[in-house]
């Protein structure tokens, strides 16, 4: 199996997994997320910038993209 093809894999699991679990908007996110970069070894930042794209996707899905 290629990287590329890994990399699908798993972005495709991770949406499954927001879309189940929903994304929330609670006062205890930002450090989630930080909780979360710390377990999987990268930085807050990253993961804002891999997650936040696809949070916008499932608003999109779900409302419609804005205009």
């Amino acid at each position: 199996m290629t990287n590329e093809r890994k990399l699908e894999i798993a972005i495709g699991a991770l949406k499954y997994v927001m879309r189940q679990r929903g994304v929330t908007l609670k006062p205890e996110a930002k450090r989630d997320l930080g909780n979360a970069a710390k377990a999987i070894g990268c930085t807050v930042e990253e993961l804002q910038e891999l997650t936040r794209p696809l949070a916008q996707e499932m608003v999109d899905e779900t409302f419609g993209k804005a205009k």
